[in-house]
């Protein structure tokens, strides 16, 4: 039971992002037929990226490979398969991990502890809990040696070592000293970093550019990455938004929460009932980066724009609206995803299914969770089944145990 209830958990961090793990396991395939898969000579990241798309199944308690019309192009034959990136993808046979190609192929041998999806090029590995760098040929980048290490971003990736951080370029070189008591990844030509007091009872939150140099000092409560130029901070128990330089645009003075901008709008919360001088209920609404009100404080839960349409919560139902505010969609849904691909997660009585962005039902509410669509395929599960649907509602591998 408990392994199961990891697999889940594992399952919908992945769904979230749209990505599939191997927590979906123990189906069947609509269609048992193999297919040869074409494999590149030598191919670039870019070249490995254009490949068929291929999606971890499972069978008697091994886990291969289907393409998107629920073909098995690659037999079960692992204890553990991951999703494929850059056209490999990390499997684990006794204990240890390697990489396969889309031929089912090993090319990087068995040897890791733990491993990581193929992005830009390289993968983080693992070996006696320290984390090193390889490249698609299995080369080490960077020797594992590390606490931890989050992916490169911006040409830099941040890394622990005896408790700081500090980041390495993509030779593996330590261009910023482990120093900071956290690190997040650069966004945006900045990355935040925390530093806290002598006594690690409290910490402030800063920004610092690629040579290392504090370009924000460390001020803050909390603060998030930049999103369209503007990031959110906390001071107190108010959130407002600073620009690069480290100066505050949006005080933090009204909003309670506020999300990062996205399509130019940011979600805000603010009190909007008071008791005795203490506010007793509160409303969501949008603002523009002057922290203008463009969309009223009235709803009772919301969520950023996505493809031009933001989630609006009215009493207990969820629906959508436009960038006026106008209700495009009308609460209804007792939950909602954001739009992905023209495409949102409703549910409706403890069961989730899909609607376009003119609330048409296209996909009936039956599944106990569905993750978004990410390459014409979305995960589903009813009870303790896993299967994969397609933009129509058609099982492409039928869900079991």
């Amino acid at each position: 039971m408990q392994l199961k209830l990891k697999q889940i958990t594992i399952l919908f961090i992945c769904l979230s992002v749209g990505n599939f793990t191997t927590a979906c396991r123990l189906v069947t395939p609509v269609s048992s037929r193999s297919k040869t898969v074409t494999q590149l000579s030598n191919p670039s990241v870019k070249q490995r990226q254009m490949l068929e798309p291929l999606f971890p199944i499972a069978e008697n308690l091994q886990e291969g490979y289907i393409n998107p019309s629920g073909e098995i192009v690659i037999s079960p034959q692992f204890d553990q398969a991951l999703p494929f990136a850059e056209g490999l993808a990390g499997v684990k046979i006794d204990g240890k991990f390697g990489f396969i190609d889309q031929k089912g192929k090993l090319v990087i041998p068995l040897q890791f502890d733990e491993v990581r999806n193929f992005f830009q090029g390289l993968a983080r590995v693992a070996i006696d809990k320290k984390w090193g760098i390889i490249d698609h040929t299995g080369k080490f980048i960077v020797t594992p040696h590390f606490e931890e290490i989050f992916d490169f971003s911006e040409g830099l990736a941040a890394v622990s070592i005896d408790d700081k951080w500090g980041f390495i370029d993509e030779t593996g070189k330590l261009v910023i000293r482990p120093q900071f008591d956290f690190a997040r990844s650069f966004s945006g030509g900045l990355a935040r970093i925390e530093v806290k007091n002598r006594w690690g009872s409290t910490s402030r939150w800063g920004y610092i550019d690629k040579t290392g140099k504090i370009i924000i000092q460390p001020q803050f409560e909390q603060a998030f990455d930049f999103s369209e130029g503007l990031a959110v901070v906390r001071m107190g128990n108010k959130q407002g938004f600073i620009d690069k330089t480290g100066q505050i645009v949006i005080p933090p003075k009204e909003f309670r929460f506020t999300q990062s901008f996205s399509e130019g709008f940011a979600v805000a919360l603010v009190a909007s009932s008071y008791k005795n001088g203490v506010a007793d209920g509160y409303k969501f609404g949008f603002i523009d980066k002057t922290g203008r009100w463009v969309i009223p404080p009235e709803f009772d839960g919301a969520e950023s724009f996505s493809q031009g349409l933001a989630a609006v919560k009215i009493d207990m139902m969820w629906g959508f609206i436009d960038k006026t505010g106008q209700i495009v969609i009308s609460p209804q849904f007792d939950q909602v995803g954001s739009f992905v691909d023209g495409m949102a997660s409703v549910t409706i009585s403890d069961k989730q299914g899909f609607i376009d962005k003119t609330g048409k039902l296209v996909i009936s509410p039956k599944f106990d969770q569905v993750g978004v669509f990410s390459q014409g395929l979305a995960l589903v599960i009813i009870g303790d089944q896993f299967g994969y649907i397609d933009k129509t509602g058609k099982y492409i591998w039928n869900p079991t145990n």
